[in-house]
């Protein structure tokens, strides 16, 4: 690492504070990239990780348990005073297999969807899309990622993260609603990104920042990773959806 590097006086500033900045790191197997270098490489046992959920993660952040977090974008107009850290995010241009509405094979009307409670931007997107696109209003019920207790409650089922990629796409009809939304609006899709509090005790934006690099140069990334120069502009159906229903944490 170059002495003149932002990460170097970012360390360098970190022994002056004498505080390890707490970072909120989703577990799932497509977050594993953006938090590599806070668990494996040269920021290990320097940063205070915490693992979350999606959901969690935003919660943590907002209260102030946590200075830096991977949070859902819906929840960046719902916490004040955050930085958005640039050119890194969790994002789709085609389908990505962890963001599924599952149904049994040959169900037919979709009265009822148990949403996956460790979501927040899939649970939005998937109302948008399912009343957009489908032109359906079915019941939204949250519940734990539990496929088989989310089935016999309701028609279908929302899942994200690991628990969708362990679906068995030969048992179900399933559909992926990040293809189904690149191909609804043209655009990628923006699930996740890097924000920190603005009272973190020091800067961690090139922490963060550095610690996908970091990833990138050893090859670890996935398939539903992107790097954007920069981020997409937030689309207006997703965000209008939200702010109809703020405090709603389905």
């Amino acid at each position: 690492m170059a002495v003149s590097s932002p990460e170097y006086l970012f360390l360098e500033i970190l022994k002056i504070v004498k505080k390890k900045i707490r970072v909120s790191l989703v577990h799932y197997l497509n977050s594993a990239p953006l938090g590599w270098a806070f668990l494996h490489g040269p920021f290990r046992d320097i940063f205070e990780i915490i693992p979350s959920s999606p959901a969690r993660c935003a919660d943590q952040l907002k209260s102030g348990e946590a200075d830096i977090g991977l949070i859902p974008s819906i929840e960046y107009q719902r916490i004040p005073d955050l930085q958005i850290i640039p050119g890194i995010a969790i994002a789709s241009l085609a389908e990505v297999r962890s963001i599924l509405l599952v149904k049994p094979r040959g169900k037919g009307t979709i009265a009822s969807v148990a949403m996956d409670t460790t979501s927040r931007s899939s649970v939005v997107l998937a109302k948008v899309l399912l009343h957009e696109v489908l032109g359906i209003r079915p019941e939204f019920v949250p519940h734990a990622p539990d496929l088989d207790a989310m089935l016999k409650k309701c028609d279908a089922a929302l899942l994200i993260g690991d628990a969708a990629l362990a679906v068995d796409l030969e048992d179900y009809d399933a559909t992926d609603l990040s293809e189904m939304w690149v191909r609804w609006r043209k655009k990628p899709f923006v699930f996740a990104f890097w924000a920190c509090r603005a009272d973190a005790p020091a800067d961690p934006t090139h922490a963060a920042a550095s610690s996908s690099r970091v990833a990138n140069d050893c090859r670890f990334m996935s398939r539903s990773l992107v790097r954007p120069a920069s981020m997409p502009e937030p689309d207006a159906a997703f965000i209008k959806a939200g702010v109809a229903a703020p405090d709603k944490r389905t």
